[in-house]
């Protein structure tokens, strides 16, 4: 994320990019390529948590599909419980429709699977829940799996590995859970975004901005934190692991630390890439989308 080494040539190209994108709509009266310049500011989004970890804290996370699906799934949660189209009828549990099309034909609405699926959907009827759990769950997942590596002094292609195969676990066990999933189905069908009653369709103007200051706050942000004295230690930790603890800093501590910001941003874009796209796939859990 660093341009240059002069600070003045990273202010002025950073002070361009974001002028950039929040000036477009004023040029671009398109809405349908409104909404996929803003999926690619998303995409553009997870790119900053890639360069978190892989450019800055030198970790090969080959996983980062991971938490990206993972807040992508939480805030879809939501969304589907506010379609009123999707929603299943018959029964008064908080429970969406793919509910009864995978249940066993002639089955009570009220039958096990549909019963234990309105306790995992009923907190998500608040919408506010979906959207913190995009960013809680990928950072409580995130911290435990890094402090596991990182305590142990796991490095180079072995992250790699453990990455790799958790995204690929992940993936298995949301479509294995079809009941709960809808598998391969993913979810769709979703309704919009709602704040102080207002609703942001994903082709609004107002949508393309939710997602275009989110990135602009997030590559700022992440530009400071690697100018302060933590990114400076993890680059240089990045560079010699050995020399950095035998100058008695804790290496475990911010390589978890940066790891965890990295996922808790790419749970972020998931977030909002739903609100863009209206739907979530076990496909963001993919191996060739993590790689």
């Amino acid at each position: 994320m660093r341009l240059s080494d002069s600070p003045y040539v990273d202010i002025v190209a950073y002070a361009a990019f974001i002028a950039a994108i929040l000036l477009l709509p004023l040029i671009l009266d398109d809405p349908f390529w409104l909404n996929r310049i803003a999926k690619y500011l998303v995409f553009g989004m997870l790119g900053v948590a890639i360069a978190l970890s892989w450019g800055y804290a030198g970790i090969l996370n080959l996983g980062q599909g991971l938490f990206f699906g993972i807040g992508a799934y939480m805030v879809a949660m939501s969304l589907k419980l506010q379609s009123f189209t999707s929603l299943q009828q018959g029964s008064d549990k908080p429970v969406p429709d793919f509910m009864l099309w995978n249940a066993e034909p002639g089955a009570p609405t009220d039958q096990c699977c549909i019963v234990q699926g309105s306790w995992v959907w009923h907190p998500f009827q608040a919408q506010w829940y979906g959207i913190a759990m995009s960013v809680v769950v990928p950072v409580l997942i995130s911290y435990i799996l890094a402090t596991a590596i990182f305590r142990l002094r796991v490095s180079g292609v072995y992250v790699a590995i453990i990455t790799l195969a958790l995204v690929l676990l992940a993936r298995l066990l949301v479509i294995d859970a079809q009941p709960l999933t809808n598998g391969f189905n993913g979810l769709t069908d979703l309704g919009w975004l709602t704040i102080g009653g207002f609703e942001f369709d994903p082709y609004l103007t107002a949508t393309y901005y939710i997602i275009a200051v989110s990135l602009s706050v997030v590559l700022v942000l992440a530009r400071l934190l690697t100018s302060t004295r933590a990114g400076l230690i993890l680059q240089s930790t990045r560079d010699d692991p050995k020399r950095s603890r035998f100058l008695g800093f804790d290496v475990a501590a911010y390589q978890v630390f940066f790891f965890t910001v990295s996922a808790a941003i790419a749970g972020f874009a998931g977030m909002l890439y739903v609100i863009a796209a209206e739907f979530a796939s076990p496909g963001f859990m993919d191996l060739t989308f993590s790689i």
